[in-house]
């Protein structure tokens, strides 16, 4: 998570109202986090899945203008976001520290982080429109449905920024009916049915 100064990071609550805070309380108190000026993928989860997508979005400038490397992103945050093919989800471990608390992450934030940059950079382009449309779709089919209504929602959004981003109208066509196609399959029981890479 984010620390930010001047904001408190731990409270402490004494079992015994009439007990004094030892300073050698909180020195093991502090040791129990680790600070840093950047962050890392064990520490932030959503760092990673902007990590792949700005690689997506750098291929998709205009310098580089390789549309192959944002759609490979795209297979490679599908694997990422969906569960392993064949198996349920983990059961919900038993915390080993009950009083230890970090703030959940938004679906939509997650879905947003992995595809926004692509869906902005790419709108203009058929083929990467199309691929995240799949992409979507696959994490909508495969997924437990908070994440699953996210990958929907933003879905929507993106199909209407490229349709608004396209100029040649058999190309908005086909990325309409590309769309409804992808969502239009029936939604398998999860875990009979991996999200895997979308097809073209």
């Amino acid at each position: 998570m984010t620390a930010i100064r001047q904001r408190p990071i731990a409270w402490i609550a004494l079992r015994d109202r009439c007990a004094k805070f030892q300073i050698d309380q909180s020195r093991r108190i502090s040791e129990a986090f680790t600070l840093g000026n950047r962050r890392s993928y064990d520490q932030d989860p959503r760092f990673g899945l902007i990590a792949l997508s700005e690689i997506a979005s750098k291929a998709l400038s205009p310098g580089i203008n390789y549309s192959g490397t944002a759609i490979d992103v795209l297979a490679t945050l599908v694997r990422v976001l969906s569960p392993p093919q064949g198996e349920d989800p983990s059961p919900v471990a038993k915390p080993e520290y009950a009083r230890v608390h970090v703030a959940a992450l938004e679906e939509d934030d997650i879905i947003e982080a992995a595809f926004m940059p692509i869906s902005r950079d790419g709108a203009a382009i058929l083929e990467v429109a199309i691929r995240l449309q799949k992409a979507l779709a696959a994490i909508w089919a495969g997924c437990e449905p908070p994440l699953a209504g996210a990958a929907r929602r933003f879905a929507a959004v993106a199909l209407q920024r490229s349709l608004e981003s396209l100029t040649f109208e058999p190309d908005r066509e086909r990325l309409r009916r590309e769309a409804r196609a992808s969502f239009r399959k029936p939604k398998p029981m999860l875990g009979e049915q991996n999200a895997s890479t979308p097809d073209a």
